[in-house]
């Protein structure tokens, strides 16, 4: 081991000299174009994942990885499990092992750095930058001009708030590019309540130390605001670029981040399918590459290596796949986003459907609420294909009831005009129906509601329009399917909306 550090530190010696003399070779952003699955094993993330060592997993699960389209794998490294600031010899052999894997399975790898760095009882602190540089010197040395390394994440989720840790990355991102020569591309990731004042503060905080491409972890609603979100973190760190590193949703039936959704196996996976989709959208139209996703599978319970007051239900369920190995509905949704696509469809026809938990079944992605009288459900009288969304009194007494959804191109856009438009049927004398845009600000807030004109009667179906200009405050719409004093049943489908 004293030959392989003796060696790898000579190396870093003159990556120093040479990164002076060589124009640095790393790829822009534009040209990495990331396409990249977050993981660890269903059976043990973090820590757990490099002491109880499963190579053949691992290639089972790349091979999952590399079946989505990604192109890449983010490996995680804790620095303090695989000693610091001397990497032991057993877990420079596993991370050359999981490298080779992943070499062998078509997958390129996103290494990420001194994660849990003085943490959860870990070794190593912001302070020891003088080890944070041995460390990582050791760790990287192998993996110099080796074409299996993307790009290098030098720490997840930086505290830009804490000084110190800022002086670390200040170091320790211009001393990692040096030790790769310049040709891989380094980030750093943060993550917070708000991301944006969290990425203005990093980029002060590193003081022209910037990385080649700062990277936001974005966990939050349904996603609705991202695309502004996005534009502001853009606006944060230019002129360097900025990537969608981390983004996921949790089938949880504990909590949603959509509010009126069944807590449901069905409708949050249907849940977590649509919030990929509208990020997904929210950084296609902002110009940044594919979002990276977290994570590829569910963790079994208590494999999470956390102290027990932060084992959180939800963390273990953001996985694509099953604890079973089933796909979620969202794994079709990144097979078409790593594909170079972003669906924009919502379940506009209601066919696809999902269970109520009180043994009925609602329209997939859509939410809703009614008086207690009234039913929500779907029906088969449908206008187009098999179902129809259907709202019903159930003692034949007039009640309220709504459907509403936000679209996939939910982000209010200035100047231009929000067209929705939908089929409905009614067998409710005196039942007034409409369709309607509702708009909200960057909290979530209601700001104003545009109602369709009252339908024609008919005994058929009619189709019911809105269309608005959103108001200056806007950042996202929701199309809400309104019946009110209803004794009986009206049925909607094939939903459309459209900017102009």
């Amino acid at each position: 081991m004293g030959a392989r550090l003796t060696a790898v530190a000579a190396a870093a010696v003159m990556a120093f000299g040479l990164a002076a003399a060589r124009a640095a070779a790393a790829p822009s952003l534009a040209q990495l174009d990331p396409k990249v699955m977050s993981y660890y094993p269903s059976t043990g993330g973090w820590t757990t994942m490099w002491q109880r060592w499963d190579p053949a997993r691992y290639r089972a699960d790349f091979r999952r990885v590399a079946g989505l389209g990604a192109t890449s794998v983010r490996i995680i490294v804790q620095a303090g499990v695989v000693g610091f600031p001397q990497p032991e010899p057993l877990y420079l052999d596993r991370l050359h092992e999981l490298v080779t894997i992943a070499g062998e399975e078509g997958l390129t790898v996103q290494l990420t750095l001194f994660d849990w760095l003085g943490e959860h009882g870990l070794a190593g602190s912001y302070a020891d930058i003088a080890g944070s540089e041995q460390w990582a010197s050791v760790l990287l040395g192998p993996y110099v001009g080796d074409p299996r390394l993307a790009f290098v994440e030098v720490r997840n989720e930086l505290d830009a708030n804490n000084p110190a840790a800022l002086a670390w990355a200040h170091d320790l991102i211009p001393f990692v590019r040096q030790v790769l020569l310049g040709e891989v591309p380094v980030t750093v990731s943060v993550s917070a309540a708000d991301p944006v004042a969290s990425l203005r503060a990093l980029k002060l905080g590193l003081g022209g130390a910037d990385p080649d491409f700062y990277t936001l972890h974005y966990f939050t609603g349904g996603g609705e605001t991202s695309y502004w979100t996005l534009r502001d973190a853009q606006a944060a760190v230019a002129p360097t670029a900025l990537w969608l590193g981390e983004t996921g949703y949790p089938t949880s039936v504990q909590i949603s981040g959509y509010s009126d959704l069944p807590e449901t196996p069905s409708a949050q996976g249907a849940a977590q399918a649509h919030f990929l989709k509208t990020i997904a959208f929210a950084a296609r139209q902002a110009g940044l590459p594919a979002p990276g996703v977290w994570t590829l599978d569910d963790f079994a319970p208590g494999t999470i290596p956390v102290e027990p007051e932060l084992q959180k239900e939800p963390e273990y369920d953001f996985g694509l796949f099953t604890l079973d190995g089933k796909e979620k509905p969202a794994a079709a949704v990144m097979r078409q986003v790593f594909a170079g696509r972003a669906p924009t469809a919502f379940n506009e026809g209601f066919e696809t459907v999902v269970a109520d938990g009180r043994g009925g079944s609602l329209p997939a992605e859509w939410s809703g609420y009614a008086d207690p009288r009234m039913g929500l459900g779907v029906g088969l009288r449908a206008h187009r294909g098999r179902h129809a969304a259907r709202i019903w009194s159930r003692d034949g007494r007039a009640g309220s009831g709504v459907f509403y959804v936000a679209p996939i191109a939910a982000f209010a856009r200035p100047r231009h005009e929000a067209v929705a438009s939908a089929w409905m049927r009614s067998a409710s004398r005196g039942a007034r129906v409409r369709i309607a845009l509702d708009w909200l600000d960057a909290a979530g807030n209601y700001l104003a509601t545009r109602n369709s004109p009252a339908p024609a009667r008919s005994t058929g179906w009619t189709q019911v329009r809105v269309a608005a200009v959103p108001p200056p405050e806007a950042r996202s719409v929701r199309i809400y399917l309104k019946v009110a004093r209803s004794p009986g049943t009206v049925w909607f489908d094939d939903v459309r909306f459209v900017w102009r």
